[in-house]
């Protein structure tokens, strides 16, 4: 009987001891001032900050009405950041009073961050009345405080790298949008705010802490690239690709060589439609795919197109694009086969003797091979191809085309392999 008397004071010793080890992290889970602070307590700096809100609200509708942006689309979008920081705090005023943990609050406050850290970044880039620049660094305290009682980061708003940017990430860049192929401005400054600039003119403000850019609710990825950054959006992967010379205002351009300014056409290597490519000497390209358009960026002989890079090398009458990843190549001709305007039937300059359907096998499976060639150049295997004079393109391996007894050859012009194709 003894015995078991001891044995159960053991368990019950052994169990408080064990809840002791857990609530100390429980309670550190749930903040370093659940302990400490009340909920009157909690519920004193949130009125205090609406209070002061309220008030800001009111003296920035004012400041705007006086100034030159008045009755603009910019005023009514600059308005609207405040008018969604006071409608987060508004909200997490009402969820707060129905709690009855205050600890419970803690994704309401998160959204009041997320908005106020909007507002933070528009009156560090923007010039107001000082009174109103006085009011904002004086709430931004209770701001930065209601962070600090939910353990969350507050608005490191003074600057000295407050938004941990990477020093590589400090400075104005300059890219182009790959929906309208207009170029945008980027200035990141060591304290996290961004100021985004359209060519239209329009400015928005975002932010960045360590390698996130914040901008209107759109977070990306910032990575290095050669002389510049890259922007890599996390929820569709869209990617941009920023540099420290702005193309449109410099002599170089983008560095573009000489021989790759212009339009040249080519054959898409999954589908076989046609690729159009201009390259301006600013450094703007547009993609034409078959009239679907989008727009990339040229530096030097590198192409950058949503993220990937392709170096571009120089081709008897035309370029080549070649990427780095897997090492796809794709050839471009400045002239364009499908659409020449001259009446010539052989706009290609295919030999008579070359036109028509073939037929071969494949050294490497056995399987046959029907070559279609046509007089604009078009050439279509099992998969499509090009041919100019003659040199046969096919997804960037180059043959030479020669006459035979009631055919042709191809040979390949860097291993030399021949396949012969005859008529029917």
């Amino acid at each position: 009987m003894r015995s078991k008397k001891l044995s159960l004071f053991i368990l019950t010793a052994f169990c408080l001891g064990l809840i002791s080890l857990i609530l100390p992290v429980v309670s550190k889970a749930q903040g370093k001032y659940v302990g400490k602070y009340s909920k009157r307590d909690v519920s004193n700096i949130i009125t205090k900050l609406e209070q002061s809100s309220d008030t800001f609200r009111r003296d920035f509708a004012r400041n705007l009405d006086q100034s030159s942006i008045n009755g603009t689309n910019e005023e009514d979008r600059i308005n609207r950041i405040v008018r969604n920081y006071e409608t987060a705090l508004d909200r997490l005023r009402r969820e707060f009073s129905n709690s009855n943990n205050w600890w419970e609050s803690r994704n309401n406050v998160q959204d009041v961050m997320d908005e106020a850290r909007q507002v933070n970044i528009m009156m560090n880039n923007l010039s107001f009345a000082r009174k109103l620049e006085r009011q904002w660094n004086n709430m931004r305290k209770n701001i930065n405080k209601l962070a600090d009682t939910y353990d969350l980061p507050d608005l490191s708003g003074g600057g000295g790298g407050g938004g941990g940017v990477p020093s590589w990430a400090i400075g104005t860049f300059y890219g182009r949008n790959p929906q309208t192929g207009g170029n945008i401005t980027l200035n990141i400054n060591s304290n996290g705010s961004v100021v985004i600039t359209f060519e239209n003119g329009t400015t928005n403000y975002a932010d960045v802490r360590g390698d996130r850019l914040t901008n209107n609710g759109v977070v990306s990825r910032v990575t290095r690239i050669n002389n510049g950054i890259r922007t890599t959006r996390i929820d569709n992967g869209e990617a941009i690709d920023y540099f420290t010379n702005r193309y449109g205002n410099e002599t170089s351009g983008g560095n573009v060589p000489r021989w790759a300014i212009g339009t040249f056409y080519a054959r898409n290597p999954q589908t076989g439609g046609n690729i159009a490519l201009t390259i301006s000497s600013n450094g703007s390209v547009m993609i034409n795919f078959d009239g679907a358009t989008s727009y990339a960026t040229i530096n030097g002989d590198q192409l950058y197109n949503n993220g990937i890079i392709s170096r571009v090398t120089r081709l008897r009458n035309g370029i080549r694009t070649t990427r780095t990843d897997n090492g796809e190549r794709i050839d471009y001709y400045a002239n364009e086969n499908n659409n020449d305007n001259t009446n010539d039937n052989n706009n290609a300059n295919v030999p008579s003797w070359a036109l028509g359907t073939f037929y071969g096998r494949n050294p490497q499976t056995g399987g046959n091979i029907t070559l279609n060639i046509n007089a604009d150049g078009t050439v279509v295997i099992t998969f499509d191809a090009t041919i100019y004079k003659d040199q046969l393109t096919n997804n960037g391996v180059v043959s030479k085309v020669t006459r035979i007894n009631n055919g042709i050859r191809t040979t390949r012009i860097d291993n030399g392999e021949r396949i012969d194709y005859r008529r029917q």
